[in-house]
């Protein structure tokens, strides 16, 4: 979709997506708070964070608090996240707790950059099948985002 395209799906930029429920176990905050270092070094960055949970109002406010809010988007639970997650240049997982990561699956299906925390769940769907496991901090993070838009490692199979 054209306008779908147009507002987040900017030509030259490298765009990140996490798709997972609002909660502290998804710990979107600590994937924000890397995404503030990527965005100040990489300007043309956008991070989008799909989904519903208790945590939307305590984001929205690190959002604006780090003065994110034309980067960063909370754009709750969507029906269909694939066109998203398609278009998208890398699945960022950033979870503290997994237990079968789903959109992990879905990303791979894919075939898309994936950086992820190195916790059970993610390693067990990672092993061996592409993606990027990093520290599960921010400073993983950021380190597995940085490599993505630097393409300095080979995460395809």
């Amino acid at each position: 979709d054209k306008k779908l395209e147009k507002k987040y799906f900017k030509k030259d930029y490298k765009i990140f997506i996490n798709i997972a429920r609002l909660s502290i176990e998804k710990d979107q905050a600590k994937l924000i708070q890397a995404f503030k270092v990527i965005n100040d070094k990489y300007p043309k960055t956008l991070l989008l964070i799909l989904g519903e949970g208790p945590l939307k109002e305590d984001l929205e406010k690190l959002i604006k608090d780090l003065k994110l809010d034309k980067k960063v988007f909370l754009l709750g639970r969507i029906f269909n996240p694939f066109p998203y997650l398609k278009k998208a240049d890398c699945f960022v997982m950033s979870s503290n707790h997994e237990g079968q990561p789903m959109t992990l699956l879905e990303a791979l299906v894919l075939n898309k950059a994936i950086v992820a925390t190195d916790i059970p769940g993610n390693v067990s769907v990672l092993d061996n099948r592409g993606g990027l496991i990093v520290e599960n901090n921010v400073n993983g993070l950021i380190d597995g985002m940085k490599k993505i838009i630097n393409r300095s490692i080979e995460i395809f199979y």
